[in-house]
């Protein structure tokens, strides 16, 4: 947790410096993975620390905290950067609020590796074998063959895979592959080599799996809203300040979520986890519902306070939710990684997935019927997110 957080520190001066598109997308990558990988440890630590009777009250305080630093982070960055400003007044901005995210990151590390004692595993006799093979070499002295193995296999079929799509647009520029799913290809190639290397195995865990799907396609169906939310409101709502607008309403979004997170969090201990998704998805689903059949700025942003509700019971039983059935205490860490997976894939397919969408209606003078297809599509994703939860036989009802 310490190392990818330092490595988080240096990723975000990066980002702050850069000055170009590629570098800045370098250090975007960069801050992305040590902040998972700071996280997938920090969030091991609380399985060992938590009685399970008290997994959903822990969850909704997780969720008000991951609330209210979104609250913390849009007032930060709407105080101090402002695009109108001077170049020099922007940069000066834009360092401080850098410096405040690092002053935090910092010091709430340091709070949780003083103050934190966390549970020691003995290693199984397999593990042992597994590293004995290499145990004199300085390069990989810590890790076993087989994950060498899937590591350079992942990277072969990676690679590959980016040559074909490189031939293809040589060979046959009429069906372009675009530069988005290229992205996406390869981030599904490296996920489930991921996957492989941390021992996934839906057969074996399958309240694991299905936990996994759950979280998948309920952040699919937030995300797809959120990546085009700002254009949304320029182009359907027709509002002539779409950036503050679109602020309102996650700000709206936010409060509302407080409300919801640490009561639903609670009662997720007295009435079950999955009572608590079912509630969330339909109050989620309901809201992408009110943006497909209004386009009044004022019922929109009632319609956020709504979401509110959802997204806070959500986030409050989301930890809580894959900390009963995480398969084995050993692997806490390495199993909250392949969780965080299911929160960073739908960043990346959210946007390749409704891009083309919005793009096909807007070249045929609809763009409103675009937005009415993805919302829809958001609606089904928090359906289906709903139903799978149904299949969890490790939690209660």
């Amino acid at each position: 947790m310490a190392r990818g957080t330092l490595v988080n520190v240096a990723a975000l001066v990066w980002m702050a410096a850069a000055r170009d598109i590629l570098s800045l997308a370098i250090a975007y990558v960069l801050v992305q993975f040590s902040s998972n990988a700071a996280q997938a440890p920090f969030h091991a630590l609380l399985p060992d620390i938590v009685p399970e009777e008290q997994r959903g009250l822990v969850s909704g305080v997780m969720g008000l905290l991951a609330i209210a630093g979104t609250i913390a982070g849009v007032v930060v960055a709407g105080l101090f950067i402002a695009a109108s400003q001077p170049l020099p007044a922007y940069l000066q901005g834009l360092w401080l609020t850098y410096a405040i995210i690092i002053a935090v990151l910092l010091a709430l590390m340091l709070i949780t590796i003083v103050s934190v004692r966390e549970k020691k595993y003995p290693a199984a006799q397999g593990d042992a074998q597994d590293f004995a093979p290499l145990a004199q070499n300085p390069w990989f002295k810590r890790i076993p063959p087989y994950q060498l193995r899937n590591v350079f296999g992942t990277l072969m079929v990676a690679g590959a895979a980016w040559g074909i799509m490189q031939l293809w647009n040589g060979q046959l520029p009429g069906l372009h592959i675009t530069a988005n799913v290229q992205q996406v290809m390869l981030e599904l190639i490296v996920t489930v080599g991921l996957l492989r290397l941390f021992d996934f195995n839906p057969r074996r865990d399958p309240d694991f799996a299905w936990v996994l799907l759950t979280r998948l396609v309920m952040m699919l169906g937030i995300y797809t809203i959120q990546a085009y939310f700002q254009y949304y409101m320029r182009d359907a709502v027709g509002v002539p300040d779409p950036e503050r607008q679109t602020t309102n309403f996650v700000i709206i979004i936010s409060l509302t979520s407080l409300v919801s997170a640490l009561a639903v969090g609670w009662l997720s201990d007295r009435f079950g986890r999955k009572r608590m998704v079912y509630f969330s998805g339909g109050f989620m689903a309901l809201v992408g519902l009110t943006f497909i059949i209004t386009h009044s700025l004022v019922i929109v942003l009632a319609a956020g306070a709504i979401f509110g509700l959802g997204y806070g019971a959500y986030q409050s039983v989301d930890w809580a939710l894959v900390a009963d059935v995480l398969p084995s205490e050993k692997h806490f860490a390495r199993d909250m990684g392949i969780w965080n997976i299911s929160l960073s894939l739908p960043q990346v397919i959210a946007p390749v997935i409704g891009g083309p969408i919005i793009d096909h209606f807007t070249h045929a003078g609809n763009p409103l019927a675009g937005y009415q297809v993805i919302f829809a599509m958001s609606i089904i994703y928090c359906l289906i997110g709903t139903v799978t939860v149904r299949f969890i036989k490790g939690v209660k009802r």
